[in-house]
């Protein structure tokens, strides 16, 4: 069971926009999965619905999303395949706007969907297109990667005939026979069941490192974490959990892994450091989306 879980959503609240700097490009601690596959596994939003499951492919010109979640979010393909998204948001807080996204599922993400080897549900692939908005660095030893927005648009993908010419696009025998083989396993093969969805609350803060600690860089209007009493510029250094011991923190890893299993309703209390005073707030998980 996956335990990534960023607080700036602590999952599952739409991300609070991140203030853009002149000085300093703007980064994000995105959650990811390594699945059974050994595929990195991310969730998203799109156009303000899911989250939905994908995988990072570096050699992926572009992003595809699968025809069933492009029906659930209303979003339709026109006849080259390409649909717009008006808002795709990475967990963590990554967001890219007016995206064009391929709508179709490759076969290999039907066969591994069908036999359940990845343990969740896959629902599409993040290409160039997207990761070039970001410079990515994955460290496999940590449960979040950094995702620092970058001063560049990719160009857009090219439709298949710029690639092709006019000709017509056949696809070789052995990758028709690979995808007749995927559909035959499918229905021979025992299924492996996929994780379960496990809501988790939400306190609506962002974070960042900051001397042995994890500094509140923004708190969300309305949010559980305003409701509780917490304030930009908190750093929080102690976080107690319902029944158990205070634990110290030292960076914004550390909250992530002690609110990794944080339920909804559940009363959480972070010893702060403000304006030279240490301070005691309580706050009650919220519920949400992502």
């Amino acid at each position: 069971m996956w335990q990534c879980v960023f607080l700036t959503l602590l999952l599952v609240a739409p991300p609070l926009a991140w203030r853009q700097s002149a000085t300093a490009p703007t980064s994000h601690r995105v959650p990811y999965r390594l699945t059974e596959t050994q595929h990195l596994l991310v969730r998203a939003k799109l156009n303000g619905r899911g989250p939905f499951n994908f995988i990072i492919d570096t050699g992926a010109p572009a992003v595809f999303v699968s025809k069933d979640v492009a029906g659930k979010i209303g979003v339709k393909a026109g006849e080259d395949g390409w649909a717009t998204l008006d808002r795709l948001e990475v967990e963590g807080g990554a967001v890219v706007e007016r995206i064009r996204v391929r709508v179709d599922e490759p076969f290999q993400l039907q066969g591994m969907n069908a036999m359940g080897l990845a343990g969740a549900r896959m629902d599409g692939v993040f290409g160039y297109n997207l990761l070039a908005h970001f410079r990515i660095e994955i460290d496999l030893t940590q449960p979040a990667m950094t995702w620092t927005k970058l001063n560049y648009a990719p160009p857009p993908p090219l439709p298949l005939n710029a690639l092709v010419g006019d000709q017509p696009i056949t696809p070789p025998k052995n990758l028709a026979a690979m995808e007749g083989l995927a559909k035959l396993a499918t229905r021979l093969l025992p299924r492996s069941p996929e994780d379960p969805v496990v809501p988790r609350g939400f306190f609506g803060m962002e974070l960042s490192d900051d001397r042995n600690s994890a500094r509140v860089q923004a708190v969300l209007p309305q949010s559980p974490a305003a409701q509780g009493g917490l304030r930009a510029g908190d750093r929080i250094t102690h976080i107690t959990l319902p029944r158990a011991a205070p634990q110290a923190v030292r960076s914004v890893a550390d909250v992530l892994r002690v609110t990794a299993h944080v339920a909804p309703d559940e009363v959480v209390h972070l010893t702060v450091v403000r304006d030279g005073k240490t301070v005691d707030v309580s706050v009650r998980a919220g519920k949400g989306g992502l």
